[in-house]
């Protein structure tokens, strides 16, 4: 399993507003995405599997690289057994940290289920989305992650 890690220009309508704003030399912002491809590339978008909730956790709630490194800590603690466990609630998003599995769920739902992967899966793709993301010269970029 691969994360691809994406910009792309928010797609601006074709309307007087946003010609004017074109004119005035204002630009469409770049919008940072993620995904989980399989091994040969082919997105796994739209798939069963609980893997499929981490991107989502990623693009909702942990949108920067102070983010990234808040998560991070939370890792090393939990890790190193100063707590048994680490939860954090964002945007749509609970994330809960444990010593061998991250869980989301999803907190504009009352805690309905989301999905697990890994500890260690989640630590290299969360290392990668900040680096990513600390890159802004990169449009796109792909890693491989543990199953």
């Amino acid at each position: 399993m691969k994360l691809r890690m994406f910009r792309v220009l928010e797609p601006w309508p074709d309307t007087d507003h946003y010609n004017r704003l074109s004119r005035k030399g204002f630009r469409p912002q770049r919008l940072d995405g993620c995904e989980l491809v399989e091994k040969d590339g082919v997105s796994m978008a739209g798939t069963q599997g609980e893997h499929q909730y981490m991107p989502h956790q990623f693009r909702d709630d942990v949108r920067s690289e102070a983010a990234c490194r808040i998560t991070e800590k939370a890792i090393e603690d939990v890790v190193a057994g100063r707590i048994p466990k680490w939860e954090g609630t964002g945007n749509a998003w609970t994330t809960i940290i444990l010593p061998d599995s991250v869980i989301f769920e999803y907190s504009i739902m009352d805690g309905e289920p989301g999905g697990k992967v890994g500890l260690e899966t989640y630590r290299r793709a969360l290392e990668a989305w900040r680096d990513f993301l600390a890159d802004e010269s990169c449009d796109e970029r792909i890693v491989e992650l543990p199953d």
